[in-house]
């Protein structure tokens, strides 16, 4: 059964399969490292999730992302019994940030989330590129710090005892944090997980922020072939980063890598 959910003439979320109420929703945007994406991918290949719907608007570009030689919509909606990911490949422009959650909120409202979860990645460097001294993102997935605040505290006490680091100050930016504040507005049960990542896609950031996940909703889901992912990404930005300090590239060449690697 087709349903559609419509925002003014711009966006709307189209769903080829009922959803039932009191699903946990995951949502995973381009962030930093591009962590959420990269994370909520991997959910859903593992997971075996089916596509159940995308959001379609005229606000961000027309754009078509090709997986196993299949194109598909760049803001997909996948489902698996209760659990339901949101996630996109397509970087949500600045000025469709509210519109964009806004319907999405709405869409919260009629299927009753448990809880929402979005996976982000901050920085943990100081500069975007590290020219002289390259930055390792083979580090152990466990070693990277995660971040995390929710709507109540209740929630932040489970955070707590995952040893995830409560952010008590600070700022969120992005479709995530727009989100958590309609979340909040909205009495929405919500989580914000975030994981220190560099500004190239970084496997093993988003390996970090899932290893929570795994204990936070008991899934299960073994990332070794994430991290080997990593490894390989890593082994590929040396080459380019030692190519841009002699001077033979330019980082133009950086668009050449995105979250459709390997």
């Amino acid at each position: 059964m087709d349903k559609t959910i419509r925002l003014g003439k711009t966006s709307e979320i189209i769903l080829k399969q009922k959803v039932n109420k009191n699903p946990t929703v995951i949502d995973g945007f381009p962030s930093i490292g591009f962590v959420g994406t990269i994370a909520a991918r991997y959910l859903v290949e593992e997971l075996n999730m089916k596509l159940i719907g995308y959001i379609e608007s005229d606000k961000i570009p027309s754009v078509a992302i090709v997986h196993k030689s299949k194109p598909c919509p760049p803001i997909r909606i996948y489902k698996k019994g209760d659990l339901i990911i949101v996630l996109s490949e397509l970087i949500i422009p600045l000025q469709f940030t509210h519109d964009f959650s806004k319907i999405l909120i709405k869409w919260f409202n009629e299927i009753k989330p448990r809880e929402v979860i979005s996976l982000v990645g901050i920085s943990s460097d100081p500069l975007p590129l590290k020219i002289i001294n390259p930055p390792s993102i083979q580090q152990d997935y466990e070693e990277h710090h995660v971040y995390g605040i929710a709507t109540n505290e209740k929630l932040n006490k489970k955070l707590e005892k995952l040893k995830v680091n409560i952010i008590r100050e600070g700022t969120l930016t992005g479709a995530s944090s727009t989100i958590l504040l309609g979340c909040i507005e909205n009495d929405i049960p919500a989580v914000t997980l975030m994981s220190e990542a560099h500004f190239v896609p970084d496997p093993m950031a988003s390996a970090a922020v899932l290893n929570v996940l795994n204990e936070y909703l008991n899934l299960n889901v073994d990332v070794k072939k994430l991290v080997e992912q990593g490894k390989k990404v890593e082994s590929q930005f040396k080459v380019l980063f030692k190519e841009l300090k002699n001077g033979k590239s330019s980082y133009t060449k950086m668009e050449k890598f995105s979250p459709m690697y390997g």
